[in-house]
């Protein structure tokens, strides 16, 4: 393979839905599925509901739900577990503002991380941000020009590499470029930045 880098700088906005399309129900998992869901190989993303007096988590669901049918595609699956309903002691015990304020995540039943709802404001934001857990360490976030270098090195001689800037995680051309790396990942290395300033310099 040529030992040609691409740095390509990135300015794609995600295509907005048709104001008609019909949104995904409402609907929230058992006590059981629940646990066959985190028990699976791949990663779900759960958010235990307890009530719909806050407008910020009912706009965060909106988002979350409609999220959820895209990512699908990408094998994610997103779930919404209504602690009224189907009571998981471990985080439906939680004080409400706490547990209402994040996403967990989980993998073949362990529980990798959690997200702060607050940086998961619309679907583009849902989408890019859960796409680049998944592939965090196949789309490395660099943050100075010596670990630009050092990734370069690495992949002198085996991949072409596609570097790209964006004005911040969560954004739609975020969301572009990490599903673009979901698809393409196989034959390129994917390498993204939020400050050029501080990661190109003089090669």
């Amino acid at each position: 393979m040529n030992n040609s880098i691409l740095y390509l700088l990135l300015l794609v906005f995600a295509v907005q839905c048709c104001s008609g399309q019909t949104r995904t129900a409402r609907t929230t998992i058992t006590e059981s599925v629940y646990y066959d869901t985190i028990a699976s190989s791949q990663v779900s993303l759960v958010y235990f509901y307890v009530s719909s007096s806050n407008d910020e988590y009912m706009n965060f669901l909106d988002g979350f739900y409609e999220a959820s049918d895209y990512l699908k595609d990408f094998k994610i699956k997103l779930s919404v577990v209504n602690c009224n309903t189907a009571f998981i002691q471990k985080y439906c015990s939680e004080k409400e503002e706490i547990l209402m304020s994040k996403v967990f995540v989980f993998r073949n039943g362990a529980s990798l991380t959690d997200l702060a709802i607050d940086t998961l404001f619309d679907i583009n934001s849902i989408v890019s941000s859960v796409l680049h857990l998944v592939l965090l360490q196949e789309v490395p976030i660099v943050q100075n020009h010596q670990e630009l270098e050092s990734l370069l090195h690495t992949a002198r001689g085996k991949q072409d590499v596609i570097f790209s800037k964006v004005m911040a995680i969560g954004t739609p051309e975020h969301r572009a470029f990490m599903e673009a790396a979901f698809a393409y990942g196989h034959r390129y290395k994917f390498l993204v930045t939020t400050s050029v300033r501080n990661v190109l310099k003089e090669r």
